[in-house]
C-alpha cells in the first residue's frame, strides 16, 4: 500500500492569505502595490473582514507586505520571493501531523535568534534595545488588558526585530517565513495566560540581559523561551495522540 500524508483541513484565514500570495507572486500586485481594502478582498471572497485581516498579518509575518496604520498592506516582496516561496513549499511539504517536525522548525528559529542575540550582544544598537523594551512593555499592556491578538503582534515584532539586528535582508527574509510556519502553535500557546506571562518574562530578561551586557543571562533565557515552547508542543502532541489499548 502506498503511504499518503492525511489531507489537513485548511482553515479560511490560510486560504485568503494563499489566495493573496499568489498574487503577489504571480505578479499581480507588484513591490509598492497597495493591496485592495479589507473591505474589498472580504467582499470578492465572500469572506469577513476580521478573516481577511487576519490574512494579512500572516502575509505580514511572511515579510510579503507592510500594513500601514490608515493606508493599507502595501506589497514589500522582493527578487528572493521565489526562493523563499520554494523554501517555504519544501518546508510545508516536510511538516506533517507529528508534530515533531514543527520542533525540528523550532530549532532552526532558535539558532537564527541566538546568532542575532550574540551579534546584538558584541556590537549593542541602542536604538533596537530601546524598541525592544518598549515592545515588552507593549506586550504587557496587551496582556493587563486581555488582548491576546495585540499581545501576538507586538510577540511577532519583538521576535522579527531581534533577527533584524543581523542586517541581513536573506536572514530576516528566510526568518518571517519560519516563524510564520510556527505562528499557529504559538498562537495558541499565547491563548494560556500562564505562558503567555512566562514569554513577556523572558523577553524582559533577554532585554535586561543585552543592556546589562550579561550573555549567560542572555543565553539561559533564549533556552528557556524556546525549550519552554516546544515542552508545550511535546504536550499538546501527547493529549491529541490516540491511546493505544493491547487486547492480547
Amino acid at each position: 500500500m502506498i503511504p499518503f500524508t492525511p489531507i489537513q483541513p485548511v482553515r479560511t484565514i490560510d486560504a485568503v492569505a494563499e489566495r493573496l500570495e499568489a498574487r503577489i507572486f504571480d505578479g499581480t500586485f507588484a513591490p509598492g502595490d497597495k493591496l485592495p481594502s479589507e473591505s474589498q478582498i472580504a467582499a470578492q471572497l465572500h469572506v469577513g473582514r476580521r478573516t481577511v485581516r487576519e490574512a494579512l498579518k500572516v502575509l505580514e509575518t511572511k515579510g510579503l507586505v507592510e500594513i500601514k496604520m490608515g493606508v493599507g498592506a502595501i506589497v514589500k516582496c522582493n527578487n528572493l520571493d521565489s526562493f523563499l516561496q520554494a523554501l517555504t513549499h519544501n518546508i510545508n511539504s516536510y511538516l506533517t501531523i507529528d508534530k515533531a517536525d514543527i520542533i525540528h522548525v523550532m530549532e532552526l528559529r532558535w539558532l537564527l535568534e541566538r546568532a542575532a542575540l550574540q551579534r546584538l550582544m558584541q556590537n549593542p544598537d541602542q536604538e533596537r534595545l530601546r524598541r525592544l523594551a518598549e515592545n515588552v512593555q507593549a506586550q504587557r499592556r496587551a496582556d493587563l488588558a486581555g488582548d491576546a491578538d495585540d499581545y501576538q503582534d507586538w510577540h511577532f515584532r519583538f521576535h522579527h526585530d531581534i533577527v533584524d539586528a543581523l542586517n541581513n535582508p536573506v536572514i530576516s527574509m528566510i526568518y518571517r517565513q519560519v516563524l510564520a510556519l510556527v505562528r499557529k502553535p504559538m498562537e495558541r500557546a499565547g491563548q494560556d495566560l500562564t505562558i503567555r506571562r512566562q514569554s513577556i518574562a523572558d523577553h524582559e530578561i533577554m532585554v535586561n540581559a543585552l543592556c546589562g551586557l550579561t550573555p549567560d543571562e542572555l543565553e539561559a533565557a533564549l533556552q528557556r523561551h524556546l525549550e519552554g515552547f516546544i515542552a508545550n508542543l511535546t504536550a499538546e502532541k501527547q493529549t491529541a495522540d490516540p491511546v493505544v489499548v493491547n487486547k492480547t
